[in-house]
């Protein structure tokens, strides 16, 4: 946990919640590149998850369309079905604006 450790001795004490890297090398331990973070906002900054087929976070093809959801603090949100991929990558990237705010990542 040398992420914790450097947040530390740079802060005087230990972090109270997880360790982000905000770009998401787990090898960089810069100061710049660490933040407190919950649960929820380390899931917000992610990468791309391995079994993901669209190439985008959130976004599904179905067997007529695309849908996409967003999740917070556990919670999914329906974002809603549509003809093409560009729709509902845009719907996402509305979303992640609104309800992500400074953790939106800008990692596909």
């Amino acid at each position: 946990m040398a992420h914790r450790l450097a947040w530390a001795l740079h802060n005087g004490e230990w972090p109270s919640k997880q360790i982000d890297h905000i770009d998401g090398d787990r090898a960089n331990n810069r100061i710049s590149n660490l933040r407190e973070a919950t649960q929820s906002q380390q899931i917000m900054n992610s990468k791309l998850r391995s079994d993901n087929t669209s190439g985008i976070k959130g976004v599904q093809q179905r067997k007529y369309g695309w849908t996409a959801y967003i999740a917070v603090d556990g919670k999914s949100t329906y974002l809603g079905h549509f003809d093409t991929k560009a729709k509902a990558i845009a719907a996402r990237a509305e979303a992640e604006e609104k309800l992500y705010r400074e953790w939106r990542c800008n990692r596909t």
